[in-house]
């Protein structure tokens, strides 16, 4: 049984497997627009054959008012009818097979006979034979035997198996083979009060228990199924039920993601034009794809797929296209770039939006999210969620990365919608982060979480004066607007790009970095990630991040942040001595030597910023380092 979020990659899973073993393909998703390849004829069964069957009833216990001497031939003879139709399903399609391989033999001599081009032919042939013949023959054939006598269908146990094995026996078939449900959540949800519980009286089954069950009972062979949305708890117990023994199916997570950038880079190259991708343009559109599409494998996936249909004229504005198509927004990062480009014709097609309104009435749902969100963004710290958290991986928020004990929030197309539902919501994160600072012992650390929260989104054209005190004599400076930046560095030297969290508007910078080690803190400032760091508890301030002032100057800030009731004497001065540019790692035990390399690397970063003139000689900075020390307090 393979689980995962929708868009992680199960069919492509499923069709590889099919390409390379000899298979059944089903699906019970019928997509109206034709987008959604495969048969129909396990859709339409549910939802037009079976519940038009004569003597079938939709609701037993609604019209025997649970009268179980009532109640158990209505559910026999609703389990006859999807036994009859599942066998119809099955026969049609293992006709059509037997008609497939005796075509294949007789239009491809034995020279030219390749067993892998086969298997892709049949495949195709289940995916596609509207497209090939110019009709659902599967679902067409199912449905004219609906006069079939029982033994023509192969009502009898296990007749299904043998004319399979016979099969391959016969055109010597080179692999085993198995039968695939696809989008199985469907099933588990349709017909719900229809079929009685095998192991629980009184409790009733959709309509995937019965036609798992027929499956189970007409073949020997693997099933496999693929199930995403809102039924997970459902899948698996009517599975269980089903085939009376838990064990049966196991359940299988790990289908592979997007989560290494030089894997999507060469899944990316496989479909594109080498010129483009190797050009400078190019090499930047490669990293906005890992910043933006990394994770699930359908955001690459949509991505290429705009790629392909816009013939690659424009690649950074697809990207923002398929970005705001999905999350909501517009990226603003990469303008010169996308400036470059001609205007792209047409909308994403086919792509279905991450919709947090889903969860917006759900207190306990909103509670994981904002957490998650809160954790990666302030902190870059993955959240992980139990397996009793399903409802956010069938909601496609969440997804399961390496087992099927926990999920993850932490792509960041998600990240991006979740971010635009909180900030449209009155559920924010910063109820969130108030909660863990009343709540928690560890109230420092919650607090400096909040200044940092609150300077992302603080900075919005306002004075850099209307958010910092500066005392009675304001310099002239602290009178522009300002604007908070993350920084990137590059051989040509340092990259500013505005960051507010309000907007949000396409940087998918981490807002918040924090280290534990003198190690991590001095890898962040030879190579930023995130906007703001929270330094290891040696360096001596709580936060360092960066802000442009209206003339084009770049700032550095080290905060300071205390959660005191009182700030007495003593307590001014150790916060203000925390924040010397000449004491950073100036602490026992680091050694003289580590305390100056420690500390030049961190001073070479403030050297950078290319200071002017006037700020050079101000008093507000020492050492003529653009670096202002600030002091965040409460209450």
């Amino acid at each position: 049984m393979i689980i995962n979020t929708s868009g992680s990659g199960k069919t492509r899973l499923l069709l590889e497997l099919l390409a390379t073993k000899w298979g059944l393909y089903f699906t019970t998703l019928a997509d109206p627009a034709n987008l959604r390849l495969g048969s129909t004829d396990i859709h339409d069964a549910i939802f037009k054959w079976i519940p038009k069957s004569k003597g079938f009833c939709e609701h037993p216990k609604g019209e025997f008012d649970n009268n179980h001497v009532q109640l158990e031939p209505v559910y026999r003879q609703n389990r006859e009818i999807v036994t009859r139709f599942s066998h119809q399903i099955l026969t049609a399609r293992v006709i059509i097979f037997e008609w497939f391989l005796t075509t294949y033999c007789a239009v491809w001599q034995d020279k030219d006979k390749d067993p892998n081009k086969a298997k892709l032919h049949w495949l195709s042939l289940q995916l596609n034979s509207r497209g090939i013949l110019g009709c659902d023959v599967f679902k067409d054939l199912a449905k004219i035997l609906d006069d079939a006598g029982d033994s023509f269908i192969m009502m009898d146990s296990n007749k299904i198996h043998e004319r399979l094995q016979g099969l391959s026996k016969r055109f010597k078939l080179d692999s085993s083979f198995f039968l695939v449900l696809d989008e199985a959540q469907i099933a588990a949800a349709s017909l719900a009060n229809a079929f009685e519980s095998y192991r629980e009286l009184g409790k009733t089954h959709p309509i995937l228990n019965p036609l798992i069950k027929s499956w189970l009972a007409a073949t020997s062979f693997p099933i496999i199924v693929s199930s995403t949305g809102l039924s997970i708890n459902t899948i698996n117990d009517t599975l269980s039920s089903a085939v009376g023994k838990p064990a049966t199916f196991g359940k299988f997570t790990k289908i592979g993601a997007f989560d290494n950038q030089v894997s999507q880079e060469n899944y990316i190259r496989r479909y594109t034009p080498p010129t483009l991708l190797d050009s400078e343009s190019g090499k930047e559109f490669l990293t906005r794809a890992w910043n933006y599409a990394r994770g699930r494998h359908r955001f690459t996936a949509s991505l290429l797929t705009e790629l392909l249909r816009t013939s690659f004229q424009a690649p950074h504005r697809t990207l923002d296209g398929v970005v705001t198509a999905i999350s909501g927004y517009v990226p603003t990062d990469a303008q010169h770039s996308v400036d470059r480009e001609g205007v792209v014709e047409g909308s994403p097609r086919a792509i279905v939006p991450l919709d947090f309104t889903k969860i917006m009435s759900n207190p306990e749902v909103l509670s994981d999210v904002s957490h998650a969100l809160h954790s990666w963004l302030v902190l870059q710290i993955r959240v992980p969620f139990s397996d009793t958290k399903l409802e956010l991986i069938e909601l496609g928020f969440a997804r399961f990365v390496s087992d099927s004990e926990r999920s993850f929030i932490d792509e960041p197309l998600v990240l991006l919608a979740a971010a635009r539902a909180f900030s449209e919501s009155s559920f924010g994160l910063v109820s969130c982060i108030c909660t863990l600072l009343l709540e928690s012992q560890d109230r420092g650390d919650h607090f400096e979480e909040l200044v940092a929260y609150s300077l992302a989104c603080a900075f919005d054209g306002s004075s850099l004066c209307d958010i910092i005190s500066f005392g009675e004599h304001v310099p002239e400076w602290a009178q522009q607007s300002a604007e908070l930046v993350s920084v990137s560095m590059n051989e040509g030297g340092l990259v500013f790009d505005r960051f507010h969290l309000p907007n949000y508007e396409g940087s998918t910078t981490i807002i918040g970095a924090k280290h534990s080690t003198v190690d991590a803190t001095l890898r962040w400032f030879q190579n930023t990630s995130s906007v703001l760091c929270f330094p290891d508890k040696l360096m001596g301030p709580d936060i360092v991040s960066f802000i442009r002032l209206h003339s084009g100057q770049v700032l550095a800030l080290v905060i300071q942040c205390r959660f005191r009731r009182k700030m007495d004497k003593q307590t001014w001065e150790s916060a203000v001595k925390s924040l010397d540019l000449s004491q950073l790692y100036v602490r026992q035990g680091l050694g003289t030597e580590n305390i100056n390399s420690a500390r030049r690397t961190v001073i070479d970063l403030f050297k950078r910023l290319d200071v002017g003139s006037h700020f050079a000689n101000d008093d507000w900075f020492q050492d003529k380092l653009p670096v202002l020390r600030v002091i965040a307090s409460y209450p």
